[in-house]
C-alpha cells in the first residue's frame, strides 16, 4: 500500500453517504464528486471493518478472524481495496 501503514486509521468522510442493503451490499453517494458506488457484502463487510477500527491492521484481524480464507489471499484483495476506497473517497485518512 502506498503512504499507509498498518497504524495507519480510516475513517468514512463527512461528505459520503452510506446505506446498507438487506442483502449486506451496500451502497455510498460521494458528495464531493457525486459518484455512486456499490459494493457487495465482502466488499462492504471490508469497509465497515476499516472504518469502526483503530488502524488497518486491525481492521485486516477483524476479518482474518471472521472469513476462512488463506491469510496471503486476503491481505492481497484487502490492500487492492483500500486503495480503490482511498482513490474513489470512500475512506480518508486520520
Amino acid at each position: 500500500m502506498s503512504k499507509l501503514s498498518d497504524k495507519t486509521n480510516l475513517v468514512a468522510p463527512k461528505d459520503l453517504l452510506f446505506q446498507e442493503l438487506s442483502d449486506g451490499e451496500s451502497v455510498f453517494l460521494n458528495m464531493e464528486n457525486e459518484t455512486y458506488y456499490g459494493l457487495d457484502s465482502i466488499g462492504t463487510d471490508m469497509w465497515k471493518a476499516l472504518t469502526s477500527s483503530d488502524s488497518i491492521n486491525d481492521a485486516f484481524d477483524k476479518l482474518i478472524d471472521e472469513y476462512e480464507i488463506d491469510k496471503d489471499t486476503l491481505k492481497k484483495d484487502f490492500d487492492e481495496l483500500v486503495e480503490k476506497f482511498l482513490k474513489n473517497g470512500l475512506v480518508e485518512i486520520v
